[in-house]
């Protein structure tokens, strides 16, 4: 929301894809993602139903990093109801706002084994009490951030190639393999169901620096705000 989930400028709108030349396929000379919960840049804007956005639009937030939820292990949806497909609904469109590629359950408050993802082939995937069941001996690191940690991107090692199993929005169980970007968003939003953030898969040094800035940002906007509520009451 990979999350992994925020916005990047578009490069080459039109640019012509290239053979692959690492692992993660991503195409020779392309610009990388500023953060895999992100569009790759030079994608074009997601289309949002005007009537979706005008119901949703307000009625949700992303959280961020300090928020328990998002440390909390996930408990399995236990039933796929009209409120759960509603909420698939409007992850995608809260995604999509936020010109994201990936947004889990806990990253909107709620601690629900749910993901959502519409990676670079641009198709529209929920994925409800997943599980991955086989990754590739293979790795490939690439750059990641995240719309709940807003601002901050490092190189993530995972592997290249996983298997998942989930339930679609209908109660369908299903088996996907997947490879590339692909693979790494639904990592990156799999790893939000157990409580981990990609700042927890780099070296620690960084890791604390990056803690350490978004506290010290989060503590002045508090203050800031303290003070306007003072000043206008």
């Amino acid at each position: 929301m990979f999350s992994l989930l925020l916005s990047i400028t578009p490069a080459e709108p039109n640019r012509t894809a290239k053979p692959a030349c690492h692992a993660c396929s991503q195409p020779a000379g392309a610009l990388r993602p500023a953060q895999v919960c992100s569009r790759p840049a030079g994608s074009p804007p997601h289309l949002i139903d005007d009537s979706r956005r005008n119901r949703y639009f307000t009625s949700m937030k992303v959280y961020t990093l300090g928020e328990e939820v998002l440390r909390e292990k996930a408990v399995p949806v236990a039933e796929i109801t009209d409120e759960i497909r509603t909420l698939i609904s409007d992850m995608f469109v809260q995604m999509k706002l936020s010109d994201g590629i990936g947004l889990a359950a806990p990253q909107i408050g709620k601690s629900l084994r749910l993901f959502v993802v519409q990676a670079d082939d641009d198709v529209e995937r929920a994925f409800i009490n997943p599980q991955i069941i086989e990754t590739s001996t293979e790795l490939c690191s690439y750059e990641e951030g995240c719309l709940s940690v807003p601002k901050y991107y490092e190189e993530v090692v995972r592997p290249e190639r996983i298997t998942v199993q989930a339930l679609n929005e209908r109660g369908r169980r299903f088996t996907l393999e997947a490879d590339g970007l692909l693979a790494r968003v639904i990592q990156h939003e799999y790893d939000h169901l157990d409580g981990i953030l990609f700042i927890d898969r780099i070296a620690p040094d960084k890791k604390d620096k990056i803690v350490h800035k978004f506290r010290e940002k989060a503590e002045k906007e508090q203050k800031k705000a303290e003070k306007t509520a003072t000043k206008d009451s």
